[in-house]
């Protein structure tokens, strides 16, 4: 009798391993080029496409690792005969030898973003640098930060303070998270986050990385809270917003910063609101009972940006993951709502007195296609006197810079510099003044 039961575990494990296999073939396919249409699959499928292709692109070292822990657990405990087993390996092996060719190439995407850069702003962009440049090497990698994310909060260069409540208006509450310098200063440019979550989710923590680093060359740098939906609706998440860059603003002296250099950034639904705030600075319909408050700023970053509110409603699938989401947000359809679409569209918005913006966007994005940025920065710039700069990052995914991962690592540099070259433009332009 004993002898079946191993038997029959033997034979488990066989078939696990056979899965497991399978499994990790279709995780790796996923990562390399993403497998859900955007299109056509229904949100949570969707989402769940999106989320394994970030885990596994992001966390490739790890995944590594715990795949060939994985399969030799699962094999020694298997009966497959030797040249099933070899044949699984080498499918193995060649899975893992894909996602190293992947973060390989990865490391060697500074040279071409710094291209873009240059070719879009010029020479002006060499003069600045950063304290920690990419990493061009797997032995340049911050591996600390990258299996460790929460170490980049142990700076000894900056503070921070999680959880600070602020009062937005009379009875609305909201919190956000404070990055600064731990030495005291004036003056200093301050660096607003908005967060993702298509509006309807999202954590404060999710532009941690590059707050940190901004804190580490004297900014002040928060990441801020918003209501979501369905709680709320279209503008409000905007509203929220500029109320948060009110309380900021006014704060000024506290907080150590000048509040004539204030930048905004954000990732993904933040980074709609993000570029919203630069478009419709001081507009009376978005800062109901603060309308005198200057909500201009002086210069914005968007990551994978959500900026189309119109084609998900245009021939496309009913199953449309953002039609559906929109639709929650909004409170209906452009056709039920159409002032509320239109306020909402940064393709609906004149650009002429935009300041000075950049947007990145991910070639294996599952969610935002690179034609969208594209046609926003195309949008953007017939009017706009201030450059719009577009950073094309290929094999990047969504969410990429969410945490330290060798993606983040390459890319995130590449911001700060463009924040530190045009808070330094500001600079020139006061002393030009004056």
């Amino acid at each position: 009798m004993s002898f079946n039961v191993f038997e029959k575990v033997d034979a488990l494990t066989s078939i696990g391993l056979v899965l497991w296999t399978l499994v990790s073939l279709g995780l790796t396919l996923n990562v390399i080029h993403p497998l859900m249409n955007r299109d056509k699959a229904k949100p949570l499928n969707l989402l769940l496409g999106f989320g394994l292709g970030w885990i596994i692109g992001e966390l490739a070292p790890q995944w590594i690792l715990l795949n060939m822990g994985g399969f030799l657990l699962l094999q020694i405990f298997s009966d497959l005969e030797p040249i099933v087993f070899f044949g699984l390996l080498g499918i193995h092996s060649i899975l893992w030898l894909f996602l190293i060719i992947r973060l390989w190439l990865i490391l060697n995407l500074p040279q071409r973003l710094e291209e873009q850069m240059q070719n879009q702003l010029g020479q002006f962009f060499l003069k600045t640098s950063t304290r920690n440049p990419p990493p061009q090497s797997f032995a340049q990698v911050d591996w600390k930060s990258l299996w460790l994310p929460a170490s980049i909060f142990n700076n000894p260069e900056i503070e921070v303070e999680f959880n600070r409540e602020f009062e937005a208006e009379p009875g609305l509450k909201l919190k956000l998270d404070l990055y600064r310098p731990r030495e005291s200063g004036k003056n200093r440019p301050m660096l607003i986050q908005i967060h993702g979550g298509g509006w309807v989710i999202g954590s404060r923590r999710q532009g941690a990385f590059l707050l940190s680093r901004m804190a580490s060359r004297g900014w002040v740098c928060c990441s801020i809270d918003y209501r979501f939906s369905p709680e709320i609706r279209m503008p409000e998440h905007l509203i929220d917003c500029k109320r948060a860059l009110k309380w900021i603003r006014s704060h000024a002296q506290d907080l150590e910063i000048d509040p004539d250099a204030v930048f905004v950034t954000g990732g993904s639904a933040g980074s709609h609101l993000a570029l919203m705030m630069a478009l419709t600075a001081n507009h009376p319909k978005f800062q109901p009972g603060f309308e005198e408050v200057n909500t201009r700023i002086q210069g914005w970053v968007g990551f994978y940006g959500a900026f189309d509110m119109h084609s998900a409603f245009e021939n496309h699938h009913r199953e449309n993951a953002r039609r559906k989401l929109l639709e929650v947000v909004m409170g209906g359809t452009p056709d039920t709502h159409p002032e509320v679409f239109r306020l909402s569209s940064p393709f609906q918005w004149s650009s002429r007195e935009i300041p000075p913006g950049m947007m990145l966007q991910g070639g294996h994005d599952t969610l935002i296609p690179m034609e969208e940025a594209v046609q926003m920065q195309l949008y953007l710039q017939k009017q706009a006197e201030e450059k719009q700069v577009l950073l094309k990052v290929p094999l990047a995914q969504h969410g990429f810079d969410i945490f330290p991962s060798i993606t983040a690592q390459c890319v995130v540099p590449f911001v700060e510099r463009y924040l530190v070259e045009q808070y330094q433009k500001l600079q020139q332009k006061r002393n030009d003044e004056h």
